[in-house]
């Protein structure tokens, strides 16, 4: 995988993540708290992390 694959695929994972745990944490807050409210950090951290993680495991995997 070249840095431009990578790069990518780190893109592509970080959007699509970043939208479910808006999603996620916007019906938690909504149904648990009553009210609409965003997180963006955590949203932010989780989707870098999982943006991060993906790759990397599929770049290993491709490696052996």
């Amino acid at each position: 995988m070249t840095f431009k694959e990578f790069v990518i695929q780190f893109i592509i994972t970080f959007v699509v993540a970043f939208i479910a745990s808006v999603v996620a944490i916007f019906l938690y807050n909504l149904i648990i708290h009553g009210m609409v409210k965003f997180t963006w950090g955590i949203s932010v951290m989780l989707a870098f992390t999982i943006g991060v993680a993906t790759p990397l495991s599929s770049l290993f995997k491709s490696k052996k």
